[in-house]
């Protein structure tokens, strides 16, 4: 098996029990939640659904309120000169639809 079939099922980012707050509001509450390697998610919803707050959660400038999350960068695809990164796409306006 090559390194990249194998490394593609390797986790990414896992959550496991997670819960996150904004002041008193629980946003995510006990979430259990993988990303696998190489995989690519969209996370798409209206305004005020909490898709940044998931990403500020991700990315750790988000406080965990309970459980944990495992980051698994440095395993995945050591030695093959994969880079990996992990951001949020800022929102594109109205006007440049069909551009991008």
């Amino acid at each position: 098996m090559a390194k990249t079939e194998k490394n593609s099922s390797c986790p990414f980012i896992v959550l496991h029990g997670a819960t996150f707050r904004v002041g008193e509001r629980v946003v995510f509450k006990r979430t259990n939640w993988q990303m696998l390697a190489r995989e690519q998610w969209a996370v798409v919803g209206r305004n005020g659904s909490g898709k940044s707050l998931l990403a500020a959660a991700l990315q750790g400038t988000l406080p965990l309120v309970e459980g944990d999350i495992e980051y698994h960068f440095g395993q995945i695809g050591e030695g093959g000169g994969a880079t990996y990164f992990f951001g949020l796409v800022p929102k594109i306006s109205a006007g440049w639809r069909g551009i991008v």
